[in-house]
């Protein structure tokens, strides 16, 4: 996960939007000076061009966050968030079956 601090945002980014340079229109083909992604968010973005392989990246790094930030938030906020829930279930009376105290 990427975060910019001039931006105040934080995310998984593919880079589409940059332009291609020299050497990597040189390495991968395509053409310099046009978008990694030419059909970001116009009309052609559709299913038929995913790139399979960084969707499955990008799907792995998204479950690696949401698993990191359920176990301990300390990074983006001053509570972990199993601390809160271990506190939270102290607290509480233990249920019965029959849902009495």
């Amino acid at each position: 996960m990427v975060c910019s601090l001039v931006q105040k945002r934080c995310g998984l980014f593919t880079g589409a939007e940059e332009i291609k340079t020299a050497d990597q229109a040189e390495i991968f083909g395509g053409d310099a000076g046009v978008a990694l992604d030419p059909c970001y968010h116009q009309a052609c973005d559709t299913f038929v061009n995913v790139s399979k392989k960084i969707l499955g990246q990008m799907s792995d790094a998204a479950a690696f966050a949401i698993l990191t930030y359920a176990m301990n938030t300390e990074s983006v906020s001053a509570e972990p968030a199993m601390d809160n829930l271990r506190l939270q279930s102290q607290e509480q009376e233990p249920a019965t079956i029959d849902g009495s105290s």
